[in-house]
């Protein structure tokens, strides 16, 4: 992870309006090791879901709405 800068500010504000801005702290964050693994082998391409089975599910959920919107109480 790369190392990073930080400046927290008190800032006063009057009527919507920047009045004074005092720093209140200053962080610096060193950066810190890390191993990244790459290889030779290209990546795979991600498989798209397969739409009818998806449309399927959704038509079945809606059946069984309707069932049980039908069934006396």
């Amino acid at each position: 992870m790369e190392g990073y800068k930080v400046k927290a500010y008190r800032v006063i504000y009057q009527n919507d309006v920047e009045i004074s801005r005092e720093l209140m702290n200053n962080d610096t964050y060193a950066p810190t090791p890390q191993i990244v693994k790459r290889g030779t082998k290209k990546a795979e391409a991600a498989k798209p879901s397969k739409p009818d089975e998806n449309k399927d599910k959704e038509k079945d959920k809606e059946k069984e709405k309707e069932k049980d919107k039908n069934k006396p109480n």
